[in-house]
């Protein structure tokens, strides 16, 4: 009890300083009246009043509000659960109006038997509250799941034979179950009640086969999770209704009118231009330089032998021998007569002659 004093205590120091630099506003403030001018309060912040202690008897998650009233003006706090018993509210009303009027707390709209005359900044703690009667918890029921119901069995109808075709269903209050699966045999299996709805619980239980009652109509009552098997009898069952198929009528040729045919008109022959290929300079050869004529062989100078010509022997004189010393070649032919020495010259001059012609018959067909 001590802890919880002490925590409160810190919990109302916290909110006292902060109710001194802002305006508290905790609560609501309903007004049904309109005052008078002459009866506006004054806009005054008020400090925060802590009010908290114990909710006797007061289930944990229950609220607590504290509320005031002032003339038509009514002043109610924000809900405080309580937790371990104990509660702790925020009374500050939003103006001066309230100060010194009664506050009453109340427990899930049960009153306590304590009240406070509200004091700004004045905090109550270990202000306990009890109560004469303390509110029910409303639970909340937790839904109930339903399980599925199954039956089998045999059924026999008077006079009729039982065939798979048959329709066998169950019925309980307002719900229908899809259909069993019939046997050849006459036998029924899959006959299952699924429904989430609790309030047929122990509901009479109807089976129905091609729409008509069995014999007795109920048989037994409807119990989640059971597995029953049952013997059904029927007596007047209308047979069942031969599925005719129906006949899926021929759609009437209707008369198309021919699609008109566009008149082909022949499109000009694509004639392919021929890519350029762009040829390459050919490269221009150089004149083949023409062969100078072979020159032709001068023809061999065949020396001719002199005629050796009887040289008549003469006697010179010692005077005519300093003569000839002085003299060339000239002056050996100076004894000769003038014949012989021209053809002694002749002799001699001829090779070169030849030679000069030949050269200058070999450069004059050069020139042609």
């Amino acid at each position: 009890m001590r802890i919880k004093s002490v925590v409160a205590g810190l919990l109302a120091v916290v909110v006292l300083l902060v109710g001194l630099l802002v305006l508290p506003s905790g609560g609501t403030l309903a007004q049904t009246d309109t005052p008078t001018p002459a009866a506006a309060p004054q806009s005054i912040p008020q400090i925060p009043m802590i009010v908290t202690g114990d909710a006797i008897g007061a289930p944990n998650g229950f609220k607590v509000v504290a509320r005031m009233t002032k003339g038509a003006a009514v002043y109610e706090t924000q809900p405080a659960e309580v937790e371990d018993g104990v509660y702790f509210l925020t009374v500050g009303p939003p103006d001066s109006r309230f100060i010194g009027e009664e506050i009453v707390f109340l427990l899930e709209g049960a009153e306590a038997n304590e009240t406070l005359r509200h004091q700004p900044g004045v905090n109550q703690f270990n202000f306990d509250l009890t109560f004469d009667e303390i509110p029910e918890a409303t639970l909340t029921p937790t839904p109930v799941p339903v399980l599925p119901a199954t039956y089998s069995g045999t059924i026999v109808v008077a006079g009729l034979a039982v065939t798979p075709e048959m329709r066998l269903i169950i019925r309980v209050g307002d719900y229908e179950s899809p259909p069993a699966a019939i046997l050849n045999n006459g036998e029924f299996v899959n006959l299952v009640i699924l429904t989430d709805d609790a309030d047929l619980i122990g509901a009479p239980v109807e089976f129905f086969l091609n729409g008509e009652a069995s014999t007795p109509p109920a048989i037994g009552v409807f119990e989640p999770g059971a597995r029953q098997v049952v013997d059904l009898v029927f007596g007047d069952v209308p047979p069942t209704a031969t599925r005719v198929p129906t006949e899926t009528p021929v759609p009437t040729a209707t008369a198309v009118p021919p699609t008109p045919v566009p008149t082909y008109t022949p499109q000009p022959t694509y004639t392919p231009v021929p890519t350029y290929t762009p040829v390459p300079p050919t490269a221009t050869p150089e004149p083949t330089a023409t062969p100078e004529p072979t020159a032709t062989p001068e023809p061999t100078a065949t020396p001719i032998p002199p005629t050796a010509t009887p040289v008549p022997v003469v006697v010179e004189t010692a005077g005519e021998e300093d003569e000839e010393d002085g003299g060339g070649i000239c002056s050996s032919t100076s004894g000769l007569p003038f014949e012989q020495s021209a053809a002694n010259m002749l002799v001699l001059f001829a090779p070169l002659v030849m030679l000069g012609g030949a050269k200058y018959m070999r450069g004059r067909r050069r020139r042609e």
